[in-house]
């Protein structure tokens, strides 16, 4: 960037950092000129914008590792030290005869 440009590429940089795009080149440069500046404000916005996503990201994963710890930490337990009881399996209480048909029980 020729050293006469870098004051205004800055202030043309922030200016345009509000809205969420490259900045223009200014008016009156050579064709050389206004390309390089062109290829270094998309260089300059794009590597900006991956930064500020990055730790975007970042700052998201850890509130959620710590959104996880909590949940894992503070949540209540239930400590089964003793066997589940189980209710007893009830036996038909008659043997049907052959030809009658049997009575089934609801299952539990």
């Amino acid at each position: 960037m020729p050293e006469d440009l870098r004051a205004q590429f800055i202030d043309n940089s922030t200016a345009a950092a509000h809205d969420y795009r490259p900045p223009t080149p200014p008016d009156g440069l050579s064709a050389a000129t206004t390309g390089l500046c062109e290829r270094v404000t998309a260089d300059t916005f794009a590597t900006g914008f991956v930064n500020a996503m990055q730790t975007a990201l970042v700052a998201c994963a850890v509130v959620l590792v710590a959104a996880a710890l909590c949940c894992f930490l503070f949540s209540p337990h239930k400590k089964q030290h003793k066997k589940p009881h189980k209710k007893p399996h009830k036996k038909p209480t008659a043997m049907p005869t052959p030809g009658q048909p049997a009575e089934t029980t609801p299952h539990d």
